[in-house]
């Protein structure tokens, strides 16, 4: 086991360090920890990994209008685009009919398995930085 300090940013300035201790291995951790907060701790960290996981294939929480919106906008057939080119309010109508709102899910579900892997490559990153204060 060894102590590990790492900044604590918010907004991108460092408004303080914490210090924890890094175990390097399972029974380190079992001697040191209750296994009542072993399992809790373990149990909550994987519950929010799954349930992120999930999140990502329906891309809620991560899509902005705006985004949603350039997806609608090539989501578009010529014919559709071509049709209300000379009229915003139109266009803004057609991008959010319900029509195009279910091409956009179609979309983002399709890219989600991406996403996902995208998620699980950012923990990866963390296991990284953890490993790099070795």
């Amino acid at each position: 086991m060894k102590e590990v300090t790492k900044d604590v940013k918010t907004k991108g300035k460092t408004v303080g360090q914490v210090t924890v201790n890094h175990y390097e291995t399972v029974q380190e951790l079992v001697e040191n920890e209750s296994e009542e907060r072993i399992l809790g701790m373990f149990n909550k960290q994987n519950l929010i990994r799954v349930m992120g996981n999930e999140r990502a294939k329906h891309g809620e929480g991560r899509i902005g209008k705006q985004k949603r919106t350039k997806i609608a906008y090539g989501c578009l057939t010529l014919e559709e685009a071509a049709s209300v080119a000379q009229d915003y309010d139109a266009l803004q109508e057609l991008l959010n009919s319900d029509e195009i709102q279910a091409r956009v899910d179609a979309k983002l579900a399709e890219d989600a398995p991406a996403e996902a892997e995208s998620a699980e490559e950012d923990d990866d990153d963390l296991d990284d930085d953890l490993d790099a204060d070795d």
